[in-house]
């Protein structure tokens, strides 16, 4: 009987080994959820004094922001000039320049709501003012072409969000921050494009000038979140080192123009002045009538579609050597600035 009952121990002690291994991973998570749990417990718990007070923080920040619209715009610019002088010979000189924004600062300003859990209201600047010339002299000296181009972009970037910052009691001056909220931007863009053509006829010079100013708005809502690292050097001042990603983008931009026709060196000289209200648009054009299609930047009343009509068609000379007038337009859709980007910050933190 005593063997009969030892024997009947063996499968028993089994069935628990074995229900034991069954359940090991679910005890597994179990503990590390537990774990956790208790770490951010502690954490919350050891949130010391200083992440409480209200504060303000001014950061040297790295941009990575683009100039699309703009930038393939006037890339496609240059193109067309080299372009222009291959179809007639000559001698072309300058180009134009890209815009490009320069690293800036930020200010913001923290407010605690609970136990680090804070409410951030910040703002910056994005600014570029990009200017350049072309010049290009017709192989047979009787026309010089000029051209002046300048792209002018500031930007008004918002933040209001909010912020969580936390320590671990092995380093009680340090704190990671991590945070998210929506990103306001407005923004505004001024264009000058001032065209001149000198033509020699019966041994009489005439210039033409064309000048078209155009001056833009837009806004934008969009995201952005960062995580940072902060230092604690003095009561009141601490270091903050941080990495941000923002998604926003702007279309519709919309505003004013002005388009100048002056004559010289004629006697019945005719100047014509246009004005309005136009939305930024950009689209491909065969602006030279060589069956190349170039990227366009540019304002207009109605959304162009077909063919362009050009503002003083029928006033121009015809024996100005201007290209015709009218070309055909493709892929149209609004002109954009893209401000997603990634940045790198480092900043001093002041607490009140």
């Amino acid at each position: 009987m005593r063997l009969k009952g030892r024997t009947s121990c063996i499968p028993r002690k089994t069935g628990i080994f074995l229900k034991i291994m069954e359940e090991y991973p679910k005890m597994k998570r179990r503990i590390y959820l537990t774990t956790a749990v208790l770490v951010i417990g502690l954490a919350l718990a050891y949130q010391p004094a200083w992440a409480e007070h209200v504060s303000f923080k001014l950061s040297f920040s790295t941009n990575s922001v683009t100039g699309n619209d703009i930038n393939p715009w006037i890339e496609s610019f240059n193109r067309l000039w080299q372009d222009w002088r291959s179809l007639n010979g000559g001698d072309l000189q300058g180009q134009f320049t890209p815009i490009n924004y320069a690293n800036g600062l930020e200010v913001e300003i923290r407010i605690p709501l609970y136990r680090g859990l804070s409410l951030n209201l910040a703002g910056g600047r994005y600014s570029s003012d990009e200017e350049g010339v072309v010049s290009f002299q017709h192989a047979d000296a009787s026309q010089i072409e000029e051209q002046y181009l300048s792209n002018k972009v500031t930007a008004w970037p918002l933040k209001i969000g909010f912020s969580y910052l936390f320590t671990l009691p092995p380093l009680p001056k340090a704190a990671v921050v991590a945070g998210f909220g929506r990103h306001i931007i407005f923004a505004s863009y001024d264009s000058i494009n001032n065209y001149k053509l000198q033509t020699t006829t019966s041994g009489k010079q005439f210039t033409y000038l064309i000048n078209k100013t155009n001056e833009y708005s837009s806004e934008a809502l969009g995201y952005y979140a960062h995580f940072g690292v902060e230092w604690e050097v003095l009561k009141f001042l601490a270091i903050v080192v941080e990495g941000e990603k923002v998604w926003n983008s702007l279309d519709g931009f919309k505003g004013s123009y002005t388009y100048e026709l002056l004559e010289e060196g004629n006697e019945d000289s005719r100047n014509f002045t246009q004005r309005g209200d136009a939305s930024l648009y950009l689209y491909e054009s065969d602006s030279i009538d060589t069956g190349t299609f170039y990227s366009v930047l540019a304002g207009h009343e109605d959304r162009p579609e077909g063919r362009l009509d050009f503002p003083f068609a029928g006033n121009w000379p015809i024996d100005s050597g201007f290209p015709t007038a009218g070309p055909e337009v493709r892929n149209v859709r609004q002109g954009e600035l893209d401000f997603n980007h990634i940045s790198f910050k480092i900043g001093i933190r002041f607490k009140f």
